[in-house]
């Protein structure tokens, strides 16, 4: 979020820190533990599915945290 500390991303337009691209490539992985586990993680893949999303629509070079416009519609 903007202005919470001087060294957010978001005081510098989304500018790369962690990229989405990175985001969604960790989670894809930590999607495909979990089910070689067996385990169920329904908010792991919900955020599958949001960053997904997020990259598709441009956001991939942006800082991961820039998936906040995503989500408030702009």
């Amino acid at each position: 979020m903007p202005g919470l500390v001087p060294t957010s991303p978001a005081n510098r337009d989304y500018k790369p820190g962690f990229a989405g691209a990175l985001m969604l490539k960790d989670l894809r992985l930590s999607q495909e533990a979990a089910a070689s586990a067996g385990a169920a993680t329904p908010l792991g893949a919900q955020a599958l599915a949001l960053f997904e999303r997020f990259v598709t629509e441009g956001g991939g070079d942006t800082d991961f945290s820039g998936i906040i416009r995503m989500l408030r519609g702009g």
